[in-house]
Parts: structure tokens; sequence; C-alpha cells
């Protein structure tokens, strides 16, 4: 019998990342990068990216022995498969410069968010 290998389907995703806020530009480009090796190891590619700057959080997030009250957030327009986008959820969970981070599927519909990143990235 033969077996067929299914293409693997890719969708797109937005990621947004939260990195502390006491870190120091070259260690938040660190952090940055680490997470787009992460992607691109995985099969995944980056579409657009844009930084909303440092902002106050909501609540104290308490990670490895450490109180954040202040983060940088990233926000990303990535394109993954199914496979991927799970293994790259456990992947950042385990990273050490990544306080949080929200991955959801892009609205198909809502074009205009990928439209508006990459005419600020133009600026």
């Amino acid at each position: 019998m033969l077996k067929f290998k299914q293409a693997k389907r890719t969708r797109d995703y937005e990621l947004t990342v939260l990195t502390p806020g006491d870190f120091t530009s070259t260690e938040q480009q660190k952090a940055l990068d680490a997470v787009t090796a992460l992607v691109k190891k995985l099969g995944g590619k980056i579409k657009a990216t844009e930084d909303w700057g440092k902002r106050d959080l909501a609540y104290t997030i308490q990670k490895q022995a450490k109180r954040y009250r202040q983060a940088v957030y990233t926000h990303s327009l990535i394109s993954l498969s199914a496979e991927q986008a799970i293994e790259l959820t456990k992947q950042l969970e385990l990273m050490m410069g990544v306080i949080r981070h929200l991955l959801v599927l892009a609205d198909p519909t809502d074009p205009t968010k990928a439209t508006e990143i990459k005419q600020r990235e133009r600026k």
C-alpha cells in the first residue's frame, strides 16, 4: 500500500513576546534574535515585526526567582504549520529571555494588520 506524504498546511499567526523591561538594548536584541532563530529553525517564516515598546504590566510576573513590573512588547506576524506552532509555544516557555508570549491565529478576514505593520516598517 502506498502512503502519500501530506503537505503541511501553513497558517498565519500573530506572536506577541514580552521580554524584561530592565534588559539593555543588546540583551533585548539577543532575546529577540533567539526567538527569530527558533521560528526559522522550526521551518517558519517571519513576515513582519513591530516593537510596541516598554510598558508597565497590569500585575507583577514572577519567573525564575525574579519579579517583573515592566516588559518590552514585540509583535510579529509569522507563518507556521500547526505542529510547528505547538513546538514553538513549548520552546518559548523554556526560553530565558521571554517573560510571557501569546501565539494566536491571525484573522484571515482582516488583512489590515499585516499591511499596517509593513507600512510602519517602511517609514
